[in-house]
């Protein structure tokens, strides 16, 4: 009688557990319906300015929002998941300038946002006043005849 009492509590309890699972799963995907129902898509070419060549590893983000991602090989990117409306990209890599640019993303498509980057600072000669450093060491050198080496067989 027990064990029918357990297997019975059991089996009560799994059909809730699953009820609700699939309750929350509904929702969840519905809500990731509505969210991208409100969302868009941004592309376009990262290039260097001057020589007009693909940029590749350059990091763009959109100001404000945690989404981001990298130029491939191409010069290309591609940003899923934005938010509709007026929004700011930013494009940035090392050794150029930062640039931003606002796009109107419309809920669905694909806005596109081109990018030229200039090279970044340009260092001036300046004189500098260095003072003399020495540097030494010293190390204690074995003589290679006072040095024992035994081979066994």
């Amino acid at each position: 009688m027990l064990n029918r009492m357990f297997d019975f509590k059991w089996k009560s309890a799994w059909r809730n557990t699953t009820g609700i699972a699939v309750v929350l799963a509904l929702v969840g995907f519905g809500a990731a319906e509505i969210a991208a129902q409100n969302t868009g898509t941004v592309t376009g070419l990262v290039l260097d300015n001057s020589v007009q060549i693909p940029l590749a590893g350059a990091q763009m983000t959109v100001d404000g929002t945690p989404i981001g991602g990298l130029v491939n090989n191409t010069g290309r990117y591609l940003l899923l998941n934005v938010p509709a409306g007026e929004q700011s990209i930013t494009a940035q890599i090392i050794g150029y300038g930062t640039q931003t640019l606002t796009v109107t993303v419309v809920a669905g498509e694909t806005a596109t946002a081109d990018f030229n980057l200039r090279q970044g600072l340009r260092l001036r000669t300046s004189k500098l006043l260095l003072l003399r450093t020495l540097v030494t060491s010293f190390r204690d050198v074995l003589p290679a005849y006072r040095l024992t080496i035994t081979v066994a067989r």
